[in-house]
């Protein structure tokens, strides 16, 4: 970094940096385990490099200097790069324990190598003018050309500008130690990730020494265009009682257009996905901080921070007159989709056919030698949506002298997931309510007609082999049947049974509930006094015992902890082979100088 002050308000600073880092990632399968045993090795490497050129400047103007200002004009060079290349066995290991790509039973295919370089140009400048420190406007602006964009739409520009009026200048309150309101607006621009715009054909492994080459299964597109986001912000900051209490509150609003999505297409196109720009996505919510200090004295003190925030999302519109966009498939037969109308990420599959429309899923007598009743499946649809309804927490910590408690609880409330675990553990009968004996005192995984098998709360019956059928139409109160015959059992005994997956149970049975209450972390900290420290290089040192994880306080999830999601970005709501959630323990050290 090198700077050059121009005058007692101006300077200007060159400055370069760089970020890199390199992997290796192996997996082992050993000789002994279940699948083929295998050998595998990803050497994945990354570089940015940044170049800024900016000038700074801070001058007061006015006869008192009521007037400052600050500015910033700057120019942007970045530059990044990766390069990835995996191998594997082909066949399995010829020597057990023995993980190398030259210990192949079959010679390997053709290592499969990515390389990839980005270029990004901005010009940006920032300016922020006080008045009599109560009123202050912030403007900046930024201008971007990125080489992952077509020539003809390469150029982004996106602004940005606030208010704030500092109004507790003006109130005389011995109660009111400091009151803000503000008003944001941004326009924000993103470019297309590396390679989306030229097809290439993949060099795979020769067949009797002829190169063999396949098209991607993403289409890429020439004409895309850089993505937008429009948002604006109301917010209310209040500090009270000396700053014992205070509450920042803030509205906001933000539309998302022209997003960039690998959308399926008909397979007669030749490929699976093309690179699109997918309509419109709107946000808008509310998030809400709070802190008080319930008791201060000279050696003790209790602090208190809440935050809670509330999201709804809502997909507007996606490209051409399309109404769903297929954002993922995964084992099990469900979807993860953006539809029109709906929050972004529902998750669609077989649903209950419910009595009334809305009541109790309906099950019917199983016309098999098994016997037993089974649940109707109907159609497919939105069978949840991976959005919550509500986030928060809250963080407690007690100081005394130069040690310091502390303990925050998380919360999600709303959201669900598909469990994959469930989807198949109902069907093999892992799980204990499937085990042992039913409310007769008979063994569950025995035949419905020696009594065994499970009667099903919140279900409703149509009995097909018995006199007393359901209209269809008439319901009690809570929507169940009314004119039926009291359920049977159903049938347990193996993978075919009626929570199972090989007679086509509804997907609805394996959506749950994501809501959680956590205790996320609790931290024991001592600060080592100045005195301790006099003749040392160090303006203070911290020693820490810090437990995270360290309980589900509360969960409407059977069996898995509701964030042991395998899926991530715009595939998220997919559980599979849940791991018990691990309790971390440690000791920080930090050192300031």
């Amino acid at each position: 970094m090198a700077e050059y002050q121009i005058n007692d308000w101006m300077k200007l600073t060159g400055r370069m940096s760089a970020d890199s880092y390199t992997e290796l990632r192996e997996e082992r399968i050993g000789t002994e385990s279940v699948d083929v045993s295998m050998y595998t090795r990803n050497n994945r490497a990354f570089t940015e490099q940044n170049n800024d050129l900016y000038l700074n400047m801070n001058k007061n103007f006015g006869t008192d200097g009521e007037i400052s200002f600050s500015g910033l004009l700057g120019y942007n060079q970045r530059r990044s790069s990766f390069q990835s290349i995996y191998a594997s066995t082909n066949g399995g290991l010829v020597v057990p324990g023995v993980y190398a790509l030259s210990n192949s039973v079959a010679a390997p295919a053709a290592p499969s190598e990515g390389s990839n370089t980005i270029g990004v140009d901005g010009i940006y400048g920032q300016a922020s003018i006080g008045y009599q420190n109560f009123l202050y406007v912030d403007l900046s602006a930024r201008q971007d050309v990125s080489s992952t964009l077509p020539v003809e739409n390469n150029t982004y520009f996106y602004p940005a500008a606030s208010l704030s009026l500092i109004w507790s200048e003006f109130v005389d309150s011995d109660i009111l130690s400091f009151g803000k309101i503000r008003a944001n607006w941004a326009n924000v621009g993103s470019d297309a990730p590396a390679n989306a715009l030229v097809d290439a054909y993949g060099i795979g492994t020769p067949f009797n020494g002829t190169t063999l080459a396949s098209a991607p299964s993403t289409q890429n597109n020439s004409m895309l265009l850089p993505e937008n986001t429009a948002s604006t912000e109301l917010g209310l900051e209040v500090k009270l009682f000396d700053n014992r209490f205070g509450f920042d509150v803030s509205a906001y609003q933000r539309s998302t257009t022209n997003q960039i999505l690998p959308a399926q297409v008909s397979t007669a196109t030749g490929t699976y996905f093309k690179y699109v720009n997918a309509g419109q996505v709107d946000n808008q919510g509310f998030e809400v901080s709070s802190y008080i200090t319930p008791v201060k004295t000279k050696d003790f003190q209790w602090d208190v921070n809440i935050n809670w925030s509330t999201n709804d999302n809502t997909v507007v519109s996606l490209f051409g007159d399309s109404e769903s966009l297929l954002l993922g498939s995964v084992q099990g037969g469900v979807n993860m989709t953006a539809r029109v109308g709906e929050s972004y990420g529902t998750l669609e599959g077989t649903q209950y056919v419910r009595a009334g429309g809305d009541g109790a899923p309906l099950v019917y007598d199983w016309a098999s030698s098994r016997g037993g009743a089974r649940y109707y499946t109907g159609d497919v649809g939105v069978i949840g949506n991976v959005q919550a309804d509500w986030r928060g927490g809250i963080n407690n910590a007690i100081s005394y002298k130069n040690v310091r408690l502390s303990a925050l609880v998380d919360a999600q409330w709303g959201g669900n997931f598909f469990s994959l675990d469930t989807y198949y553990g109902y069907g093999t009968g892992v799980y204990d309510f499937q085990a042992g004996t039913n409310a007769a005192g008979n063994p569950i995984r025995t035949n419905v007609e020696d009594g065994g098998g499970l009667t099903f709360e919140e279900v409703a019956y149509l009995g097909i082999e018995t006199p007393q059928q359901w209209d269809g139409v008439t319901v009690d109160a809570d929507g169940n049947p009314v004119g039926t015959a009291n359920s049977t059992p159903m049938w347990m005994n193996d993978y075919g049974n009626a929570m199972g997956w090989a007679l086509g149970g509804p997907k609805e049975m394996h959506i749950h509930d994501a809501s959680f209450v956590k205790l996320r972390e609790v931290a024991l900290t001592y600060t080592l006094p100045t005195s301790a420290l006099a003749g040392l290089p160090v303006a203070g040192v911290d020693v820490s015992f810090v437990g995270r994880n360290l309980a589900i306080l509360y969960k409407n999830t059977p069996w898995s902890d509701p964030e042991a999601g395998l899926a991530a970005g715009n595939l998220q709501g997919y559980q599979s082979g849940a791991y018990p959630t691990l309790r971390e323990v440690g000791v920080n050290l930090r050192v300031k100088f």
